[in-house]
C-alpha cells in the first residue's frame, strides 16, 4: 500500500480497487438507503477538507457523492450516493475538497442490492430529489428533519 500524498502515479492507481453496494446508514436514528462506491488500494488520510467520490465521464460530467468518508484506519474512501444518481460515466474519481487525487477508469455500476422485502418500514430511501429539499432549507433548520418524513 501506498499514502495517498505521495500523489498517486498512473502505475500507482492500477492497484486500486471499487466495489459498489447497497447500503443503510443510521441517519436522525432513522436507517437511510444509499448506494456505497467504495475505493481500496491506497492509505487515505483525515483531511480538514471534506472527502468525494465521483463518476464522471470523458467530459467531466457525472455525479459526485452526497457524503463521503475516510474509514478509521484510512484504508478505504467510501462515496455515498441517492440511489437514482447517474452512474453511467466510467470514470472513478476520490479527492478532498476540490482537488482529485486518484482516477479508476473503465468503472462499471453495478454491484450488490439489498432485499427490500426485508428492510424496516423505517428505511428512508435517498433520492435527489430528497438531497434537493434538504439543500432548499434554511440555515436554522435541521437537514436530518428532512430525512425522517
Amino acid at each position: 500500500m501506498f499514502s495517498i500524498s505521495q500523489m498517486l502515479s498512473v502505475r500507482e492507481q492500477t492497484k486500486l480497487s471499487t466495489r459498489t453496494f447497497e447500503t443503510l446508514l443510521d441517519l436522525n436514528d432513522r436507517p437511510h438507503l444509499l448506494l456505497a462506491i467504495e475505493i481500496r488500494g491506497a492509505i487515505f488520510p483525515h483531511m480538514n477538507a471534506e472527502p468525494f467520490v465521483q463518476i464522471v465521464d470523458e467530459r467531466r460530467r457525472g455525479a459526485r457523492s452526497w457524503i463521503a468518508d475516510v474509514a478509521d484506519d484510512g484504508s478505504a474512501i467510501t462515496g455515498y450516493f441517492p440511489l437514482d444518481a447517474d452512474l453511467s460515466g466510467s470514470i472513478v474519481e476520490f479527492g478532498y475538497g476540490s482537488s482529485a487525487f486518484g482516477r479508476i477508469a473503465n468503472y462499471r455500476a453495478s454491484g450488490e442490492k439489498l432485499d427490500r422485502d426485508r428492510l424496516s418500514a423505517r428505511t428512508v430511501v435517498v433520492t435527489i430529489e430528497l438531497i434537493r429539499k434538504i439543500s432548499k432549507l434554511k440555515s436554522d433548520e435541521d437537514p436530518l428533519a428532512v430525512l425522517t418524513e
